[in-house]
């Protein structure tokens, strides 16, 4: 008895059968008839993988805003792709299911308080027919930069006082604003 070993090309999806013809020698090297032996092969799914460039978005950007960045899915079999915020800043960032785009959730970002947030995405190839524990997704870690934003000044209201008849020049008060 022996044994045939047939290795396909990752990712071929051209024929999905081989043919050819084998003959079979005993130790007396006495050749029997040739036979034909069919090879089928079934394609498999493969996962997705992802690959996220450092995204942006400008403070105090409002609630629904998108942030600036790609996320490239590649080696998946399928063209449609669901998107999941997993773990990380999730609490201020939402992502689109279907389009994978990252904005703004529920927070006031501020440059001044915090500069980066991250994330988790979770990728699942739409063939797949569970959400997070599937081996035909992928999670990818994000990094948002908020960029600085150049902000009015505020200035505190004040009220002074001053005498009656003062000179020309008296000061009244101070103003305090900051920016």
């Amino acid at each position: 008895i022996a044994f045939l070993k047939y290795t396909g090309k990752q990712d071929d999806f051209g024929t999905p059968c081989v043919t050819f013809q084998f003959k079979v020698r005993d130790e007396m090297n006495s050749t029997s008839g040739a036979g034909i032996m069919t090879v089928n092969l079934n394609a498999v799914n493969d996962g997705p993988s992802a690959v996220a460039s450092t995204y942006t978005i400008a403070e105090n950007s409002a609630v629904g805003a998108v942030a600036t960045g790609s996320l490239v899915v590649s080696g998946g079999d399928d063209t449609e792709f669901a998107y999941a915020l997993v773990a990380g800043d999730i609490s201020v960032f939402q992502i689109d299911a279907s389009t994978g785009k990252i904005s703004v959730k529920n927070a006031v970002l501020n440059f001044e308080s915090k500069e980066s947030y991250t994330v988790t995405v979770h990728v699942r190839d739409m063939s797949s027919t569970t959400t997070l524990a599937d081996t035909l997704s992928y999670n990818v870690v994000v990094t948002i930069n908020v960029t600085d934003v150049n902000e009015k000044p505020t200035v505190a209201d004040a009220a002074f006082t001053v005498p009656e008849k003062s000179a020309a020049g008296t000061t009244v008060g101070t103003v305090t604003a900051s920016d």
